[in-house]
């Protein structure tokens, strides 16, 4: 089996899912997903989450119980060991701790019995097998009464989604000293390249976790829906209804990046930041598909 540690909000567990699913199809084994951290006291040392994964037709086994637990604590040279599922043995076992921000292709050289712990913040990890990807991240119920109508005219627009991020980038100390904050210019260069040229009349659909900071301050040319009623467990119908957009802006935010990445279309223009962390010389550049213009 291929276990991995949950971490983060619903675009991290995403990444997290997606990399150890790619590494279980290629060692023909199941994923085992390990949501212990989420329930963690953060204590105030980072945002605080759940597991969000519920939402979506993923295949894999949830396991809360011990085993896990007992499965974490080993160290990469132990051998056989049975644990209470008298079916499932371990032999051998390995640990791979992501070193950096950057793709390792060496994951794919660990056994079908490995524990990931890490962001995986790459489709690089999965790419081989992105419709597989897709398919398992397909929404398990169908949007709804006022997310139904958004999302019928989001497919009958010249439909652009714009992400901004902000919450804990700027309440949160371990947030705000990791993650810049994308101001206005960003925006505005980032609309401005995909309208040029353009004849469509856009209509854009804008997703933040401060609508009351975004209505006062962000403008766009042209008609604007801000989205701001999904929240709490509903929240994913925003990446529902961003992925089904023709093109998108998004914000150094895993949500937004899958936001992007879900919408299969091959003429979508994606614009991302340049600035993805603060910290100076971490790479960002397996984060940021090629065909993605950075900002």
């Amino acid at each position: 089996m291929i276990a991995v540690k949950l971490m983060g909000g619903l675009g991290n567990q995403m990444f997290q899912y997606a990399a150890a699913r790619a590494l279980a199809l290629e060692k023909k084994t199941w994923v085992y997903l390990d949501p212990s951290f989420l329930y963690e006291d953060s204590k105030g040392q980072w945002t605080q989450r759940e597991y969000e994964l519920d939402v979506f037709k993923i295949q894999y086994k949830y396991e809360r119980s011990g085993r896990i637990r007992f499965l974490r604590s080993l160290n990469t040279n132990r051998y056989r060991r049975k644990l209470s599922d008298s079916s499932l043995w371990i032999f051998p076992y390995r640990n791979f701790y992501e070193p950096d921000s950057c793709f390792h292709p060496e994951i794919f050289t660990y056994p079908k019995n490995t524990y990931l712990h890490g962001y995986f913040q790459s489709e690089k990890y999965f790419m081989a097998h992105a419709a597989q990807i897709r398919k398992d991240f397909e929404f398990l119920v169908p949007a709804k009464e006022r997310n139904a109508e958004v999302l019928e005219q989001v497919h009958n627009s010249f439909s652009i989604s714009l992400h901004v991020r902000r919450g804990d980038y700027v309440t949160l100390a371990s947030a705000s000293e990791h993650h810049e904050l994308m101001g206005l210019d960003y925006y505005t260069a980032a609309v401005n390249h995909i309208l040029d040229g353009k004849k469509e009349v856009p209509r854009f659909f804008i997703f933040s976790d401060d609508p009351a900071w975004v209505k006062e301050n962000l403008k766009v040319p042209g008609e604007a829906t801000y989205v701001d009623w999904n929240t709490g467990k509903n929240s994913f119908e925003d990446m529902r209804l961003m992925s089904n957009c023709k093109h998108h802006v998004i914000a150094n935010s895993s949500f937004s990046w899958w936001g992007a990445w879900l919408n299969p279309g091959k003429e979508k223009i994606v614009i991302a930041p340049k600035a993805w962390f603060k910290e100076p010389g971490k790479s960002t550049d397996d984060i940021i598909p090629a065909s993605w213009i950075r900002m």
